[in-house]
C-alpha cells in the first residue's frame, strides 16, 4: 500500500542527522544499546561493519577489559553508556518544516 504524505504529516529528525524518519521507532533513531564484555572483536553491526573506539569516551591506553557498549547500526564502541556520542535527541517536526541535507 502506497502512503501519501501531505505537509501536515509529522516526521522525526535528529540534531545531527541528514535524513528524516517517518516513524518514531525507526531503528536508526531508537538506539538499542547492547552491553558486551571486552572490546568488540568479532561483533559486527547490522550492516556488517566493525566497531571503532569512540573518540569521546575511549582512549588509546584502554586495556580492552571490562564493559563496553555498542549499538545495532553504529560503528563505534563506548566505555560510558551515557556518552554524548551514543545519545539521540529526536525532534518531531511537520514534514514541510524538515530541513535535511540532500
Amino acid at each position: 500500500i502506497e502512503k501519501h504524505y501531505n505537509e501536515e504529516n509529522t516526521v522525526y529528525i535528529t540534531e545531527t542527522g541528514t535524513v528524516y524518519h517517518l516513524q518514531r521507532n525507526c531503528s536508526h533513531i531508537s538506539l538499542s544499546i547492547e552491553t558486551i564484555s571486552g572490546k568488540p572483536t568479532w561483533q559486527r553491526n547490522k550492516n556488517g561493519g566493525i566497531y571503532y573506539p569512540c573518540e569521546a569516551c575511549c582512549n588509546n591506553h584502554d586495556s580492552g577489559l571490562g564493559t563496553y557498549y555498542i549499538t545495532l547500526y553504529g560503528d563505534r564502541y563506548h566505555r560510558n553508556k551515557n556518552c554524548s556520542k551514543i545519545k539521540r535527541t529526536v525532534k518531531e517536526v511537520p514534514l514541510n518544516g524538515a530541513e535535511v541535507n540532500k
